[in-house]
């Protein structure tokens, strides 16, 4: 039968196709190949090279003379000769064989030349180099070893030779040093085998091995470790934050490690997870105390044998049966899926066949990766080998804690220094570190437990509890207690009735709450010796912790309504009033009227002139990278007005600041409390208050004392700033009419005037940190520059209104800051009214202002306030209006005179007057106290805020997490101080779990013959 062809298929595809033999033209193109490789094409080649005439003689004949060449007759030949004898080196198959192509014969040599400036060149000739420098030392150094060996051979054989026994039996001729069995064995027979034993051991040599650590140090780390820059007496300032930088560092790794192994320890249970734990243990304890519980079991065992209780709760079990076609159908539902199973194996085998490019890749990189992780490795370990501890007994090296001192301690001076650390601890460690002993740690002393017990006849057995009212059960027995009365006493008596409110001024304000108020600062200033603690609590009190979705505790700030200087809207000078509470005059006060300036005047304004003069000359703009290559035409507008304000604003602080420092310079010599002032530049100002909302809702940023007070943060810096050691005395009386003026209410909430929350952690500081002294200012100034930000919302008749705002607002935070750190509080009010006097200027324009600060208890209402505070602002003033041909056009006396006066106020300090009223004594107390004050005020002063303005559109997000955890562990170090000192809402989150962890019940503690009660 043929072979079976498939029905109605197209005849047009491939394997169709006829199969034609093409070897011919296979055969005709190789042997084309072959002429041009030997040649050439034979049908382009001429005939003189595809042949030649013959010209030799026949084979045997001779050649024939010159003289015959010249004329040869033509050559008879008969056939009866004989023939000539044939030439064998003279044979036309041997010509054939030479080679007639014009390709060039290949090369003796046919590899490439050696290029000798190559890389490679110079590796192989400077690997061989190193071969034949290491063949030339091995033999040098067999040939010293040979020629040592065998000069030690002769000189032990001279010295043998010139040795003369004493004893007759051993002849002169022995030779000890020689280790050849043929003279052991003469000297054995010449001396006998007795003594030749004798004299192996007198005279045996012993090669002693020489340890390798004899000569080699354990460690190469230096005995005496060259000390960090920030452990001298005297250290600069970057040094000494570094050195607490590292002593902060080491514990935050601590901290780490030990919350590592809290992580690691099981988890308490919890008290629904106890629960079942302790009612089955509560069962078992009270097995067989109640007889009709035991009973009633019995009942319901009998019950359930004879199936009365017996009801089955689960579902009736039913059995499916399949069909053919659904056995089928899943039978091949399975050989579908093996097929696509396989299928897709051998496309991804496939796949990596493809693949093998990038796997080299991969294999390649992974190698080098592999190549360079064991460099490293085996740095490390020579670096571990060389500078590292060992362990040699049970313990582990530790590094000693960093010798420092804190900024308060140092002193500048080697006579006043606080030592810190000891020399013997420090050579102790060091020969630990160097692996000369092994690490050790102090043996504690341990003490036996004195067994103390009550002697017999001491014991208190038989007595009843006689007090009156109380029932004994029978044959119960307990002690008599020594301070309960014996009899009723004849009167009642009963604790003092609470007044209403507490002492004070507290308006409308629910009693509650006012005794909540006051009973707050009163456990602020018993608890709290120190203006640092309180400082630190009051931070740690706006933390707030709370849960996110996956149940994950997180801790953060509270939110805050944060504020600058300038104002962000026009307008807002009567939001700013009422926020802190001030009454706002549009003139300065005439005491500085009285102040004679007019001599000094002549004597200062050519000096300022020239020093505004040399400033404004010699500061050029700078000119940005990209300005300076950048030549096209188009530039974002926003982009540039942003650095002209930066340079504006820097011109500004630089001639202000010389400006200041040349007049206080100029007046020391006849001023004495300016001899003694300081001068700032870029000073931070920041100042926290809480304020009563007066029944306005406020959704955010309450305070969470009192959801009817929200909470403000003052942000700005002043560009000049100087301050003294004394206050300035008052303007006028606190309880003038003027201080008790009332201020109007703004009924408008803070994003009406682009006021907005954040979180923030409360601060105040006026200029410094606390304990830096010269506690007081005397005159701080702002750079005007800034408010042209928001030029667009100003008008020429607002903008007064807006630097008034920026006064009242500054001037407030300033004096709140000054006043917590001089011990007063919401709770505690200024004893005496505080001043300042702040100035708004660019250079050109001046507006002066004048604050008095005499109340900081804004979370009371508006009904409460007895005094308020008080400020005064002058009109806006113009110092010159322009510079032209090097001189000062238009200059006004008035601002340089009221500037005088401002400078010239010199601070006084009543003698009535307490300056600290509410500030302890801290100098009998411990020293680990001290300690522990100056290390909590470190974690407020460590605190790195965000220094980006705050806006709704921007929202920042602060690591304040960083703060808890270190109050935290810094609570914990100086538990034993916390735990008698401190509440326990502020003991931290490490302490609050240890004192709840010590607070919770245990099983023990349950009594079985008492109800359980929950």
């Amino acid at each position: 039968m043929g072979r079976k062809t498939a029905k109605h298929v197209p005849r047009n595809q491939k394997k169709y196709w006829r199969k034609i033999s093409t070897q011919d033209i296979e055969d005709r193109l190789e042997d084309v190949r072959v002429q041009e490789m030997t040649g050439g094409r034979r049908a382009d080649q001429p005939d003189h090279v595809l042949y030649h005439i013959d010209n030799e003689l026949p084979l045997g004949a001779k050649s024939p003379s010159a003289e015959e060449t010249e004329y040869t007759a033509p050559i008879l030949r008969s056939t009866g000769k004989k023939r000539q004898q044939l030439d064998l080196n003279n044979l036309n198959t041997y010509k054939i064989l030479q080679p007639h192509s014009s390709v060039l014969p290949p090369a003796v040599d046919a590899r490439p030349t050696k290029n000798p400036s190559s890389k490679r060149t110079k590796r192989l000739v400077e690997t061989q180099e190193i071969v034949e420098t290491r063949r030339a030392a091995t033999k040098k150094y067999q040939t010293a070893i040979k020629q040592r060996s065998e000069a030690f051979e002769k000189t032990a054989l001279d010295k043998a030779g010139k040795i003369e026994l004493d004893d007759p039996h051993v002849s002169q001729g022995y030779d000890l040093w020689n280790m050849r069995d043929e003279k052991k064995e003469k000297v054995r027979s010449a001396v006998g085998s007795d003594m030749a034993s004798y004299m192996e051991q007198i005279y045996q040599t012993y090669d002693w091995k020489v340890p390798k650590h004899i000569t080699k140090k354990p460690t190469k780390l230096p005995a005496i470790e060259t000390p960090l820059p920030g452990t001298s007496y005297n250290p600069t300032f970057d040094d000494h934050q570094g050195l607490l930088q590292k002593a902060v560092e080491v514990e935050l790794e601590k901290e780490r490690k030990e919350l590592k192994l809290l992580r690691n320890l099981p988890k308490p249970l919890t008290q629904s997870a106890a629960e079942p734990i302790k009612q089955s243990y509560l069962k078992e304890m009270s097995a067989g105390i109640f007889d009709d519980d035991i009973e009633n079991e019995q009942a319901n065992d009998k019950n359930s044998f004879f199936g009365l209780n017996s009801v089955s709760i689960g579902k009736p079990v039913t059995v499916d049966t399949k069909t053919v076609a659904q056995r089928n159908k899943e039978k091949l539902r399975k050989i579908k899926d093996a097929e696509a199973k396989a299928a897709k194996e051998k496309r991804i085998q496939d796949n990596k066949f493809f693949r093998l490019k990038s796997i080299r890749k991969e294999i390649t990189k992974e190698s080098l990766e592999q190549q360079a992780r064991d460099k490293k490795r085996k740095i490390e370990y020579e670096n571990r080998e060389k500078f590292g501890t060992k362990k040699f007994g049970r313990y582990k090296f530790e590094d000693a804690d960093l010798d420092l001192n804190l900024s308060e301690d140092i002193t500048g001076n080697l006579r006043t220094m606080k030592a810190e650390g000891n020399l013997l601890h420090d050579r102790f460690k060091s020969l630990q570190k160097r692996n000369i002993i092994e690490s050790r740690i102090r043996a504690k002393p341990t003490k036996t437990k004195v067994k103390r017990y009550e002697k017999r006849s001491v014991r208190e057995v038989g007595h009843r509890l006689n007090h009156p009212g109380v029932h004994i059960p029978h044959g119960v027995q307990y002690k008599t207690p020594h301070n309960l009365p014996d009899e009723y006493a004849d009167h009642p008596l009963y604790p003092p009735i609470r007044p209403k409110y507490p002492p004070g001024s507290w308006g409308s304000m629910d009693p509650k709450k006012a005794w909540m108020h006051f009973e707050l600062g009163e456990k602020h200033y018993r608890h709290l010796k120190s203006v640092k603690e309180r400082l630190t609590i009051m931070a740690y009190q706006n933390m707030i912790c709370y849960y996110d979705k996956l149940d994950v505790e997180q801790i953060n700030s509270k939110l805050i309504w944060m504020l600058t200087g300038r104002p962000r809207s026009p307008r807002s000078l009567p939001f700013y009033k009422h926020i802190t509470q001030t009454h706002v005059t549009d003139e300065l006060p005439k005491f500085y009227e009285q102040m004679d300036v007019e001599s000094l005047l002549n004597y200062v304004k050519p000096i300022l002139i020239d020093r505004i003069l040399t400033d404004e000359y010699a500061q050029k703009d700078d000119i940005p990278l990209e300005d300076m290559y950048d030549k096209g035409d188009y530039k974002v507008s926003s982009i540039m007005n942003e650095k002209k304000l930066k340079i504006d604003q820097q011109r500004t602080t630089n001639t202000l600041t010389k400006m200041i420092r040349t007049i206080i310079n100029v007046l020391a010599e006849h001023k004495p409390h300016l001899r003694q002032a300081l001068v700032g530049s870029d000073v931070p100002i920041e100042a926290w208050w809480s304020l009563n909302t007066n029944g306005s809702k406020y959704d955010r940023a309450k305070w969470h004392h009192d959801s009817d007070t929200t909470s403000f943060q003052f942000r700005d810096k002043a560009a000049v700033q100087v301050k003294t050691d004394k206050p300035l005395k008052s303007i006028v009386d606190p309880n003038s009419s003027l201080c008790q003026t009332p201020v109007p209410f703004c009924p408008y909430q803070a994003p009406s005037f682009k006021v907005f929350t954040d979180r923030y952690l409360p601060m105040q500081i006026p200029g410094h940190w606390h304990g830096e002294g010269h506690d007081f200012n005397l005159l701080s100034i702002y750079s005007m520059d800034s408010i042209y930000q928001h030029d667009s919302y100003f008008n020429e008749d607002e903008l007064l209104p807006s630097l008034m705002s920026w006064i009242v607002n500054a001037g407030h935070a300033e004096l709140l800051a000054q006043a917590y750190y001089l011990g007063f509080s919401m709770w505690r009010e200024p004893t005496y009214p505080l001043i300042a006097q702040t100035i708004v200027s660019n250079r050109r324009q001046w507006i002066f202002g004048v604050y008095q600060l005499n109340t900081i208890a804004h979370f009371k209402p508006r009904d409460a306030y007895t005094t308020s505070n008080i400020c005064w602002v002058s009109p806006i003033m113009n110092l010159y209006e322009r510079i032209e041909n090097g001189e000062l056009v238009n200059f006004n006396d008035d601002v340089l005179r009221h500037l005088l006066r401002f400078i010239l106020n010199e601070p006084v300090e009543q003698p009535d007057w307490n300056l600290r009223p509410y500030v302890d004594d801290l100098t009998n107390l411990d020293e680990r106290y001290k300690k522990f004050i100056r290390n909590l005020y470190e974690v407020v002063k460590l605190e790195k805020q965000d220094s980006r303005e705050h806006h709704r559109w921007a929202r920042v997000h602060h690591d304040t997490t960083v703060f808890n955890r270190r109050y935290a562990m810094m609570t914990t170090l100086f538990k034993d101080i916390v735990f008698d000192n401190y509440p326990r809402e502020w003991y931290g989150r490490t302490l609050e779990k240890i004192e709840r962890k010590k607070n919770m019940p245990l099983f023990k503690e349950y009594d079985l013959l008492l109800p359980v009660t929950r």
